[in-house]
Order: C-alpha cells, then sequence, then structure tokens
C-alpha cells in the first residue's frame, strides 16, 4: 500500500521538497503525551530530529520540552513557544555563548558531559550571577544493537561520564558554588528497535543509583534519552513505533525513587514517519549490470543512506505500473549518492562493513550462496549440464550480542544449478539427511515449506507488496493476532484473512499438504502444494522420509528462495542447523538465467548439537611414528607409501631405546610405531 500523499496539488512545485504530514503528528504527540501522562513521565523533544519551526511550534503545543544540542536550538526552542523551564541544553561540545545563552534563558538544566565542561559552566554562572542545574550524563557501557554510527552508549564513545568517574566528578560538584547537581542523564544510540537495550538500561541504572545512594548522593530527576527507533520497511502499516510498549519497559523495571521525576528525549520517533522527501526522477539510465533511476535530490537532502546503509522505503507516486528493480540515485558527485540499491541478500545492517585506502567499500561474506552463483555464471556461462558444487569455509554477520549467536560461523554445503525439477530438490534435501546422519545425529527433522504457497494466498488477496512483506513477518513468527489486525485493516474478504491465518497452523506430517490445498483457490499455491507431494515421493525412494515434515509458516528471510525450502531441526537447540532451497532467479543478477537448488550446514551449530546430546564420534587414529636406522632413501619410501594409505607419517632416527619411542608415542597420540 502506497503513502496517501495529496499529488493533485503539487503541480507546479518545484521538487525536491519536505513534505510533513500533520494529521500524523498529532496523532503521535496525543499518543506520546497520554502515555507519559500515564506514568507521570516527562517528554523532552530532542530538536535534532526535525528543526523545522512549524513542527515546532505544533510539538510545543502540546506542553512538551525541548532537548538541544547547540545554541541554535536552544534559540529554535524559545523561538517556537517552549518554556524555558522544560529545556534541557545536552551535547558534547558547548561553546561559550551558548552556556551565555541557556543561563541567560534559565533553562532547565545542562546536562554536563565531562568535568572540564562543569567547570567552565560554573565559572560563566558565577559572571553571570547564575546558579546552573546540571544533569550528569553516564556512559552505561550498555550495547544499542544499532548502527555503530549512532550507538552513544559503549565505553569506547565520545559520549558521557564513564562509570568509574561519576562518583569523583560529583564530588567536585558539590564543591561548586554555582552547579546545583539535579539528576543523572542517560543515552545509548538512537534507531533502537530492540527493547532489550533499554532493559539493559534500566538495570545499568538501577545499580548506579543504589551505588551513589550509598555514598551519600541523591537525584531529583533522572533522564533516560531517547532512541526509540521507527519502521523504515513498512512506514504505511506502521505509522508510529511502540511508545506503550517503550514508557512501560521503564515504569516497570527503573527503581524510581518517591517523588523522583523521570524524563525523556525522543525524537525520530515522534516526526519521523511524519515526513518524506518528495522527489522527481530526472532519468533513467540502463548499465550493463543495473538500471539506474536519477532524482533530482541527493544525499544533501537526505544522508542516512550514504552515512549509514540506511533503508528508507521508496515509493512511485505516479505510477501504478508492476515494480521494476533500479538502483535509486541522486545527481551529486559521489559514489554514496544513493537512496536505494537493488535488495541483496544479507540485510545490510548484519554485513561487517571496511574501508580500503581508496576508500572502496569491503565486505566479509555474509553468505555462501551469491559467491557460489557469482562463480557459475563466471566460470559457467555456456554449461548446459547441471553443475554440482560443494564448499566449506567462514562467514560473518553481525548479529546481536543477545541473540546468542557467533558472528564468525564455519558454513559447509552443496549447491545444485541447471536442474528445475522435483527430483533436484528431492536430491538436495536427502543429501543434506544422509550428511547430518554420518556426522552421527540420530534424531532430527528437515522442515520442507513452499514460498510460492504463501505469495499465492497473497496474491489472491490482492495484497500489495508492502502488506504482504508486514504479513510475511506475522506468519514467520506465528503471531495469529498481529496477522488478524493487519488483514483486518486492510479490508481483506473473510475468506481469505481464514487462509492466510492458517498457514500459521500447516505444520506436521505429509497430512498437512492436503489441508492447505483445502484453502489454495489458485494456480500458484496448487502448484506449490503438488510440487511438495512429488518431493516428498522421491525422498520415500531415498528411504529418508522419516526425517520429513512439513512447515507452510517457514517464510526465509532471504529475498532470494523461490519455491522449495528447508530448514533441519534437533533437540537441545534452537535455532537451524542446516537451511537451504530453490532460488531459480538469482544467477540472472551475474548474467546467466539459470534454476538452482541447494543447502548449507551451520558446523558451529551442528557441533555444539553434537556435544549437547553427548554424540562424540571417535576420528580413526592414522597417526604413525616410523623410526629407522635404515639408509634414508628406504625409510623415505616406506614413509611415503604409508602416507599414501592415509596415515599421517612421522619420521624419526633411532638414536635411543625402543622403549623410549614407543612412551613417546602414546604421549602424542601415535596410533602405531613401525621400526626398521
Amino acid at each position: 500500500m502506497k503513502g496517501n500523499f495529496p499529488i493533485d496539488k503539487w503541480n507546479g512545485v518545484q521538487t525536491p521538497f519536505y513534505f510533513y504530514d500533520t494529521t500524523l503528528l498529532k496523532r503521535t504527540l496525543q499518543t506520546v503525551k497520554e502515555e507519559t501522562e500515564r506514568y507521570g513521565f516527562t517528554q523532552h523533544y530532542a530538536i535534532k530530529a526535525n528543526a523545522n519551526p512549524r513542527l515546532l511550534q505544533q510539538i510545543a503545543s502540546y506542553g512538551f520540552g525541548a532537548d538541544c544540542v547547540s545554541g541554535g536550538e536552544v534559540q529554535a526552542a524559545l523561538d517556537a513557544g517552549f518554556a524555558a523551564d522544560k529545556i534541557v541544553f545536552a551535547g558534547v561540545g558547548k561553546a561559550d555563548w551558548e552556556i551565555k545563552l541557556a543561563l541567560e534563558a534559565d533553562i532547565f538544566c545542562f546536562n554536563v558531559e565531562s568535568l572540564a565542561e562543569l567547570h567552565i559552566i560554573n565559572e560563566l554562572a558565577q559572571a553571570h550571577g547564575k546558579v546552573a542545574r546540571v544533569e550528569f550524563r553516564v556512559n552505561p557501557n550498555v550495547d544499542a544493537h544499532t548502527h555503530a554510527k549512532i550507538t552513544t552508549g559503549l565505553s569506547e564513545n565520545k559520549f558521557g561520564i564513564n562509570l568509574s568517574q561519576i562518583e569523583s566528578v560529583l564530588k567536585t560538584a558539590q564543591s561548586l558554588s554555582n552547579i546545583k547537581v539535579i539528576g543523572l542523564h542517560f543515552h545509548i544510540g538512537s534507531q533502537i528497535t530492540d527493547m532489550s537495550a533499554f532493559k539493559d538500561l534500566c538495570i545499568k541504572a538501577n545499580e548506579l543509583q543504589d551505588q551513589l545512594e550509598a555514598q551519600g548522593f541523591s537525584f531529583a530527576n533522572m533522564n533516560f534519552g531517547g532512541g526509540l527507533g521507527i519502521d523504515y520497511h513498512h512506514p504505511n502499516h506502521i505509522c508510529m513505533p511502540d511508545f506503550a510498549g517503550y514508557f512501560a519497559v521503564f515504569n516497570q523495571l527503573v527503581d524510581r525513587r518517591e517523588g523522583q521525576a523521570i524524563h525523556f528525549e525522543l525524537g525520530r520517533a515522534i516526526v519521523g514517519q511524519c515526513g518524506s522527501l518528495i522527489s522527481r526522477i530526472l532519468y533513467v539510465k540502463e548499465g550493463e549490470i543495473k538500471k539506474f533511476a536519477i532524482l533530482d535530490a541527493g544525499f544533501t537532502e537526505l544522508i542516512r543512506p550514504a552515512m549509514y546503509d540506511a533503508y528508507h522505503r521508496i515509493e512511485n507516486l505516479s505510477s501504478n505500473l508492476p515494480l521494476q528493480t533500479y538502483d535509486v540515485v541522486g545527481p551529486i558527485c559521489e559514489s554514496s549518492d544513493v537512496f536505494g540499491k537493488e535488495v541483496g541478500t544479507t540485510p545490510s545492517k548484519e554485513l561487517y562493513k571496511f574501508f580500503d585506502k581508496e576508500g572502496n567499500t569491503l565486505v566479509l561474506r555474509p553468505d555462501f550462496t551469491p559467491s557460489i552463483a557469482r562463480s557459475a555464471a563466471k566460470y559457467f556461462m555456456d554449461e548446459n549440464i547441471p553443475l554440482r558444487f560443494c564448499y566449506c569455509g567462514n562467514n560473518f554477520i553481525n548479529n546481536s550480542n543477545l541473540q546468542g549467536k557467533l558472528k564468525e560461523t564455519t558454513q559447509m554445503g552443496a549447491e545444485l544449478i541447471g536442474d528445475s525439477s522435483p527430483e533436484a530438490d528431492a536430491e538436495m534435501i536427502a543429501m543434506l539427511v544422509e550428511a547430518l546422519m554420518n556426522a552421527g545425529l540420530k534424531e532430527f527433522q528437515v522442515a520442507i515449506g513452499q514460498v510460492d504457497y504463501f505469495k499465492g494466498l497473497c496474491a489472491e488477496a490482492k495484497l500489495d507488496e508492502e502488506t504482504e512483506l508486514a504479513l510475511k513477518d506475522f506468519i514467520s513468527s506465528r503471531n495469529e493476532f498481529g496477522a488478524q489486525e493487519l488483514l483486518e485493516s486492510k479490508n481483506v474478504a473473510e475468506e481469505n484473512i481464514k487462509a492466510l491465518l492458517n498457514v500459521s497452523n500447516l505444520f506436521g506430517s505429509c497430512e498437512v499438504l492436503d489441508e492447505a490445498l483445502e484453502y489454495a483457490q489458485n494456480d500458484c499455491s496448487i502448484k506449490a502444494i503438488e510440487r511438495l507431494k512429488k518431493v516428498y515421493d522421491l525422498l520415500t525412494l531415498y528411504g529418508v522420509e522419516r526425517y520429513v515434515s512439513f512447515d507452510l509458516a517457514m517464510i526465509s528471510k532471504y529475498h532470494y528462495y523461490t519455491g522449495v525450502i528447508f530448514s533441519a531441526y534437533t533437540y537441545q537447540m534452537g535455532n537451524a542447523i542446516a537451511k537451504g532451497g530453490r532460488y531459480d532467479n538469482l544467477l540472472e543478477k551475474f548474467g546467466k538465467s539459470s534454476p538452482a537448488t541447494g543447502f548449507v550446514i551451520m558446523v558451529d551449530d551442528l557441533v555444539t548439537a553434537l556435544t549437547r546430546q553427548k554424540i562424540c564420534p571417535e576420528p580413526e587414529n592414522k597417526n604413525l611414528l616410523l623410526v629407522y636406522q635404515c639408509d634414508i632413501q628406504k625409510a623415505l619410501e616406506e614413509a611415503c607409501n604409508y602416507r599414501q594409505k592415509g596415515y599421517a607419517t612421522v619420521m624419526l632416527k633411532q638414536e635411543q631405546t625402543k622403549e623410549n619411542y614407543e612412551a613417546y608415542a602414546q604421549k602424542q597420540n601415535f596410533a602405531k610405531v613401525v621400526f626398521l
């Protein structure tokens, strides 16, 4: 679903320009006001998020305060109607004139970030006959699980006073005649969508407050900053963040003292989704590898994609034709002037990126399949007979630390390229089963899905792309309530809602395929189930059907999968130990049109599963110690013979007793000793 824009009023309006949905802004402000008043919290709007004067006036009218990081922002807040006693002046560096401006306006407080800054504020306050109210920003060393450039709460970041220093800084503040300490301030980062980060912050803040109170310090205010993220992928469906859940976390977890005020500084969460950058396409350019849509707006208008590789939803407001893939770029003479690129196989935030001396972006390999596809397209362009590859190597995914996943993993897999048949699907699944059995696993299941079944139901319900993506998240997490609410809000027909909601329940033995057919009234979904039945029949011929089940709610995050997909699970492991599926369109991106299927085994997870299940297959010991007194030529010949038989052979010239060498061999785990 596209956003609702008054494009009929834009004829003759020069682009680019920013459009703000003030109706949505008012709804957002009212929601924040209700949620903060529910708990008696205080909200300051972070002006750095958007300093448009009309927006500021609207926000000020709801009685919010302002969070400022410069003298200019302090003045903008005053001009927009924010009460001076609700203005907080934060920021790592504050010039003398900025501090003087804030003192003269008698703002609520300064958020102080260093001892040097504290002394300057004290001196200027003394010169103006003022007592400056201050909160100390503390660096809690909490990982916000967001982009590195907007993470602000780790020890290595420039922000705040380290935990080890805060007590001595507070003691210094007590000795300064023109300083009044009124609270502590925290801010761990921006665009945070993982609520666990805020929970960690609450725990750290509680511990710190207990520690400091034991030393005689008390605080009238606790400021927890902001950082709540917004949904850039589904802005029209999820048009404001979960304010209720956000404030509830702090209400539940913060050990609030009697009479203590709790402050927040939300910015992006309030204004981000009401704003849009409107631009015109100047040209469409056809390159050798990609197509480009060139806009009249560049990163001078929206820098997040260039600076953070950030995603913003892009909509063509003047056309309802079928979607096509372009790199959407600006006119600026920088290669980073890009708003959106053709979708890759791994989300950008999960990639490890580096820059070489020439400024080129280097990425550690996150996924083997694209590499195999690229190699097949490049080196086997003219090959018409199906290709079979196997591989083993390391991959790198920047997972959240709280997910308990390794960032560097070893993967082993196989790919079959050039065969679109159900036989190929069955071959890969059977190979995976046999590989896991040979590794020693006894109890495991390979769950098989079909992405086309879900796609067919979405098309039958006439869902737009954005709704389908949002629904995909609900179905894969088996959140039927969220899925139902979404579908009902789109006025989807009752029979289609029933069919889509039932996808979450379609898991188990092959009988679920018959149930799935009852809900399928379109060719795409019907063919998907018929394909699964054919694959299952083939797997029975392989004799591996006892290891197979079906799960039609299994929808991979990788966009390149096109048909049958599968994942292997075993007990005592929460995550899949192997994944695979069909990716018939991926090779086209590298210049060769060819169907393909394959799988990957996460070796680290497999080893963990074997360990937890106390399965420890003993490898054959073929270490051999060859001790010789004879001619070196004869000894080398014997060593070569043993090595050809698979023995790892070590040669030693005999200079001690046989008993000594036998004892040495036993100590070094040699399976055999040969004397020549």
